[in-house]
């Protein structure tokens, strides 16, 4: 996401050399924080401004009801995660007997082809000993 100092209402051609240069500030560090950083601080600022017209109480059960949320979800992810790190070294044990089919096969083609091409030379010599025993 491109960020700019209008997204944020800072009117940096109107504006004080200070403005401008806070706003210079913030889009770097916009710039540098990954997505999930930028997720996180938008989160926050969302349940800031949603918990600022509660009272205590509804604070309380609205932040007990997130966390009870976020635990499933990371039990969840941590279910999945673990299936899929099974699945990965089951797909890598594959792979591994995949190649060593795949090596076994080549040294068995490789072995074929020089019987063959012996009992070529051979049946070449018995052709040639023939041709000079039949004349």
């Amino acid at each position: 996401m491109q960020y700019t100092c209008d997204h944020y209402g800072f009117d940096v051609h109107h504006g004080t050399a200070l403005s401008q240069l806070f706003c210079i500030v913030v889009l770097g560090i916009l710039a540098n924080m990954n997505p999930l950083e930028r997720e996180v601080k938008k989160a926050n600022r969302e349940l800031n401004t949603s918990m600022s017209k509660m009272d205590e109480l509804q604070k309380i059960e609205t932040l007990q009801k997130r966390v009870t949320e976020h635990l499933a979800d990371m039990k969840r992810l941590e279910r999945e995660n673990l299936k899929n790190k099974k699945r990965g070294d089951m797909l890598q044990k594959e792979k591994d007997h995949g190649r060593t089919e795949l090596s076994k096969s080549v040294q068995l083609k490789e072995k074929l082809e020089k019987l063959c091409r012996e009992l070529q030379k051979e049946n070449n010599r018995l052709k040639v000993k023939q041709v000079y025993e039949g004349s």
